[in-house]
């Protein structure tokens, strides 16, 4: 296990999706891909605002001084597979912060949590996000019968 003692997590395996509220008033998210270095921004209104990018890096930067710590303070990992993820982590260069600028936009100032429920949904089942604008009102249904239901829906 390539974990940290900041996060208790297997790092190479480590692909996480996190909301990001923006100047609280605008929901956003992002998600950590560690394997491949790379942090990707989804914004429904395509903010791209110096502080998002900054806090992005900030991040990237914490995760990956994790990982090198977690490597200098257990310098003989016994795992083959997590002796090399660690190797070619290292090796690997700096995170690349990625906004995808395919991302679905909105067309209102009121659905961008909306988006981001469904692009989280969306990646965290391994599917594309192939959703539009014009999806948000059956989604605010959905989205509302699996709060009552106290589950997710699985699509079709």
């Amino acid at each position: 296990k390539t974990g940290s003692k900041y996060l208790d997590c297997d790092f190479s395996a480590l692909e996480n999706i996190y909301p990001y509220k923006h100047h609280n008033n605008h929901w956003a998210f992002f998600h950590i891909d560690v394997p491949e270095k790379r942090i990707v921004y989804h914004d429904s209104m395509s903010h791209n605002a110096n502080e998002t990018k900054q806090m992005l890096n900030n991040i990237a930067a914490f995760v990956e001084a994790a990982i090198k710590q977690e490597a200098i303070e257990n310098p003989k990992i016994e795992d083959p597979e997590v002796k090399l993820f660690s190797v070619n982590f290292i090796n690997k260069g700096k995170f690349e912060i990625v906004d995808n600028l395919k991302a679905p936009r909105q067309d209102n100032m009121s659905d961008c949590g909306v988006f981001t429920l469904k692009g989280i949904e969306y990646l965290s089942r391994g599917a594309d996000i192939t959703f539009s604008a014009k999806d948000m009102k059956f989604f605010r249904m959905l989205i509302t019968v699996e709060l009552c239901l106290g589950k997710l829906l699985t699509p079709n």
